[in-house]
């Protein structure tokens, strides 16, 4: 660590804001990524799986109408 002050590992919910903080008080930072940078609940966990369900959703009230009696 004699280059950076900080490491920060993974860019999931508080890896860049985290980053973002150290850097405006002037430390140099390094962050390191795995795959792809947002981590799992943006690339391939919780946002895609929620865009899925309300696809289905719309697909589903836009074949089948509504009808109420």
């Amino acid at each position: 660590m004699d280059d950076h002050d900080a490491i920060i590992i993974g860019t999931g919910q508080s890896g860049p804001s985290l980053a973002r903080r150290l850097v405006a008080a002037g430390q140099k930072v390094a962050v390191i990524e795995r795959k792809f940078f947002g981590g799992t609940c943006v690339n391939t966990g919780c946002t895609p799986t929620k865009t899925l369900v309300a696809s289905a959703y719309a697909a589903i009230w836009h074949v089948v109408p509504v009808t109420t009696a």
